[in-house]
């Protein structure tokens, strides 16, 4: 059962690209006329100290986690991580984090991003920070509860079962299309012959051999990279769908890191047919 722990020492873990720092120094100015604490990186680690632990406990020791969404920041490999590793958390040890993306430029939000609340802050920046404040006064008087909630892996499990089915039937459509490519050129030479267009001779031979080789070199180069990135896609979520298994309810660091790496193949697997 989750247990009651102290408040949190910061209502905001903010996120960001380093080439939006003005942006986010900005925000935080504007915060902190509003008596709300903020987590910033370049506050709150120093040289020398382990990025990834500081982060970390960063997260765990703040109410709500905020993606500052620019196109800088939404290219950026580190915010990824970071929001990613909000998201893990807030599935795990953190259940009472909340996730919001402070959108600041037109940008197309990756499908992760999308499941958060979001404020705009494109139209009017100041009524954008009061709609922000809002939602942390809303957050401070929730219960906090961190430490020993259950880390169910259940539904990752039955998400990659699923999904590795998805890629095997892909890959069973992708070879089809591949072996059945010749049949298509044969099939055109035949309706060649047929019309008139060419003799049933040597010739409609050779052109038969000719279409045959054209059509199947084309299934073949249309369906390489296809496949190889199902196949990839595959022996990923193969050996993501191994450790999650072994890690069970642990919250050990390296378990951590799967799950950030399952939300991260969820987040860059394909959608759609």
């Amino acid at each position: 059962m989750p247990t009651a722990s102290p408040a949190p020492a910061y209502d905001l873990f903010l996120s960001y690209d380093h080439r939006d720092k003005a942006v986010a120094t900005r925000l935080r100015q504007a915060l902190a006329k509003r008596d709300v604490a903020v987590w910033m990186d370049s506050d709150e680690i120093s040289a020398g100290e382990r990025w990834g632990q500081r982060l970390e406990q960063g997260l765990e020791a703040s109410r709500m986690f905020g993606v500052i969404a620019t196109r800088a920041s939404m290219k950026s490999r580190w915010v990824q991580t970071e929001y990613l590793s909000a998201l893990e958390l807030a599935h795990s040890s953190s259940p009472d984090l909340r996730l919001t993306a402070l959108v600041f430029e037109e940008v197309k939000l990756p499908v992760i991003l999308r499941t958060f609340q979001f404020v705009d802050f494109r139209p009017d920046f100041e009524k954008a920070v009061d709609a922000l404040v809002k939602g942390i006064e809303a957050a401070r008087e929730q219960p906090f509860t961190v430490g020993d909630a259950e880390v169910d892996a259940a539904p990752e499990l039955q998400y990659l079962k699923t999904s590795l089915n998805e890629e095997s039937a892909m890959t069973s459509r992708l070879l089809l299309v591949r072996n059945v490519s010749p049949a298509v050129g044969l099939i055109l030479s035949a309706l060649a012959v047929v019309g008139g267009a060419v003799s049933p001779t040597l010739e409609a031979v050779a052109l038969t051999v000719a279409a045959m080789l054209v059509t199947g070199l084309f299934g073949w180069g249309a369906t390489l990279p296809l496949l190889s990135a199902s196949r990839q896609r595959a022996k990923k979520m193969q050996f993501l769908q191994s450790a999650l298994a072994r890690c069970g309810q642990s919250q050990e660091p390296e378990c951590h890191q799967v799950r950030v790496e399952f939300w991260r193949t969820f987040q860059e697997r394909p959608t759609g047919p």
